[in-house]
Parts: structure tokens; C-alpha cells; sequence
């Protein structure tokens, strides 16, 4: 069983290098690691003489989901492993990810757990429990996840309008492919197969907050999966059962839904 880790990267060109290290120190190495590099005006670049690491670069800004698509269709291995661009794996992480694999056959994805590496203290205000999808940690998230390469014969790939792109963060398109998956094979949460997806001072911010909620209301949205009736439940539940701060939040992201 062989193994392809992918990679997109935009502009954080140390955080990505960290990523790639902290992969090629693994208890099993990958067949290749292919880095899709989607800022062109800002060059990334890996000075490695392993073979193991391909970069590709795009002529225009793409964005994340058919970064994905490129790498998948260029990809070798028989498992494809997603990560982000500033997060750091455990050494058992790609060891465990094969492993739920090999011990369920039956299985088309897996995704792993990812525990934040806080780069300053959370404020006061922050509840991690309640804002762990702002920052991708403790949940099944594009962070971190694996996929057997002939689902997507099966499925298709990525929808590209779902991805982060020009500032747009929907950061849905791993929900909408593992929605398609469930219709045709299994997922498997894989406690062992651990990330530390690094969370700077500014992803801390109320500011940075309310616009991933009002990215995530229009990127649901998109994918047509709530209503209007839902809207206007979440936005009355919000109201009499949440926290101030919280209660703003999903007001601006059923907002974000309305102005979609």
C-alpha cells in the first residue's frame, strides 16, 4: 500500500517547509510528497535532495480544491493523504492513517485527529469547544484527511468553487466530497493519526471570527444543503439559547447564507 501526500501551500513558504519536514521524519515515509504551490508571485521553493518532494507550480491562483485535483490526477500512490500547509504530523501519523486502511478494507477515507499548536494565549473570550471548525482542530476536517485514489473514479473529485480562493474561505469542499463518499463507501475517524494545525494571534480576533462565519454561511449556500426555514431557526435559537459573542457569530454566518 503505497502512499501520495499532498500538499497545497500560499505564500507560507516556512510554515509549508515545517509541514514537509515533519513528514519526511515520519515512522513511515511517504512514496512522494507533492507540494502544489498556488501564489505565483511568491515563488515556494524546498531545497531538499530527496526525490520524495515534487512542487508544482500554478500560472494563476486556482485555489485549494483544484490544487487537490491536480495533485490527485498527478498522484501515484494507492492512498492520498491531505494536509495543510502549517500543520506539523506526528511521527506515527502516516503509520496509523495505513494502518485504519489495512484494517478496514471497507473503508474509502479516514481522516485524523488535529489538536491546535496555539502560537500565542487564546484570549478570554475564546472557546475552543465552541470555534474548534474557525480554526480546524478536534473534528474531521480537510486538515488532516486520506482517501483511497479509485474513489474517485467512483465520485468525482473536489468542487472548486467550494475551496478557499481569492479570499473566499468556505473550507467546504471536504464536507460536500465526504457527504458524496457516504452514498457509496465508509469513513473512518482515525484517533491515533495526529496533526498539530498551528492557530497565529490573528485567528484568535473577533474580526477574524466573524468572517469565517459569514465565508461559511455563503458557502453553505452554495451547496444547498439548508434552507431558508433553516436560517431562520438557527438565527432565533441563536438568539435565545447563545452567548453574546457566539449569538453574533451565527447571526453574521445565517448572513452570509441570505447574501450568498
Amino acid at each position: 500500500m503505497s502512499l501520495s501526500v499532498i500538499i497545497v501551500t500560499y505564500g507560507r513558504r516556512k510554515d509549508c517547509r515545517e509541514t514537509i519536514k515533519s513528514v519526511l521524519r515520519g515512522r513511515v515515509l511517504p512514496e512522494e510528497v507533492i507540494v502544489v504551490d498556488d501564489h505565483p508571485s511568491i515563488i515556494f521553493a524546498y531545497n531538499n535532495s530527496s526525490p520524495t518532494v515534487r512542487i508544482v507550480h500554478t500560472l494563476r491562483e486556482i485555489g485549494v480544491s483544484a490544487c487537490r485535483n491536480l495533485a490527485v490526477k498527478l498522484s501515484k500512490g494507492d492512498i492520498i493523504a491531505f494536509l495543510d500547509d502549517d500543520v506539523i504530523v506526528d511521527e506515527n501519523w502516516a503509520y496509523e492513517m495505513l494502518n485504519c486502511f489495512r484494517e478496514n478494507p471497507e473503508v474509502s477515507v479516514v481522516f485524523g485527529k488535529i489538536k491546535p499548536l496555539y502560537l500565542s494565549t487564546p484570549p478570554k473570550w475564546w472557546n475552543e469547544e465552541i470555534f474548534n471548525w474557525i480554526i480546524s482542530v478536534n473534528m474531521a476536517a480537510g486538515a488532516n484527511f486520506a482517501v483511497r485514489k479509485d474513489i474517485f473514479e467512483k465520485i468525482g473529485y473536489f468542487r472548486e468553487e467550494l475551496g478557499i480562493i481569492k479570499g473566499k474561505r468556505f473550507n467546504l469542499e471536504d464536507f460536500e466530497f465526504r457527504e458524496r463518499v457516504k452514498k457509496v463507501s465508509k469513513i473512518f475517524f482515525c484517533e491515533k493519526s495526529v496533526v498539530y494545525h498551528k492557530v497565529p494571534s490573528h485567528r484568535l480576533s473577533r474580526r477574524y471570527v466573524l468572517k469565517r462565519c459569514f465565508s461559511e454561511g455563503r458557502g453553505r449556500r452554495i451547496l444547498g444543503t439548508y434552507t431558508s426555514r433553516d436560517a431562520v431557526r438557527g438565527i432565533c435559537y441563536s438568539i435565545v439559547r447563545f452567548p453574546r459573542f457566539h449569538a453574533l457569530c451565527n447571526l453574521v454566518l445565517w448572513l452570509g447564507y441570505f447574501l450568498g
